[in-house]
């Protein structure tokens, strides 16, 4: 009997080992380190730019993508728009952004659809920190952080 019962446990628990070992957070929305949005992070292009913030909006990228998050940064020269991420992700974050927020973005200057933006590594409002991405540019929701 106590053979039987094991061979039951081992049987039924090899999907879940095998499950485990993908990773945490399979479905991203769109928004994992392989696809397009997670490659245009180049760490050669990291810029540290100040301003205020003067719009957060969330967005619809692509089809079959979850809806995203980006501010618009308004800079003593230029408004500059900023990607965050997946809504998912930087809704459930401790940092909270605010239009009027004087804040630091550290990100890298990219181009996606034909217009210049900047992807956030990191938004620093005060002592508060939105960390959205390692030093290597891989994002945090990416569940192994795998590149």
């Amino acid at each position: 009997m106590k053979k039987f019962v094991f061979a039951a446990l081992v049987i039924g628990l090899t999907p879940v080992v095998v499950l485990a070992q993908r990773g945490p957070w399979v479905g991203s929305g769109g928004w994992g380190n392989d696809g397009h949005w997670g490659r245009i992070y180049n760490p050669s292009n990291v810029v540290t730019i100040d301003g205020t913030v003067s719009a957060i909006e969330n967005f619809a990228p692509p089809r079959g993508m979850s809806q995203g998050v980006h501010l618009v940064l308004a800079t003593k020269d230029d408004k500059l728009t900023i990607l965050l991420g997946p809504s998912w992700y930087v809704d459930h974050q401790d940092a909270i952004l605010a239009v009027g927020d004087t804040v630091q973005v550290v990100g890298a200057r990219a181009t996606l659809e034909s217009k210049d933006v900047i992807v956030a590594k990191s938004v620093t409002k005060g002592d508060q920190i939105l960390q959205l991405r390692d030093s290597n540019g891989v994002p945090l929701w990416a569940g192994c952080r795998r590149r």
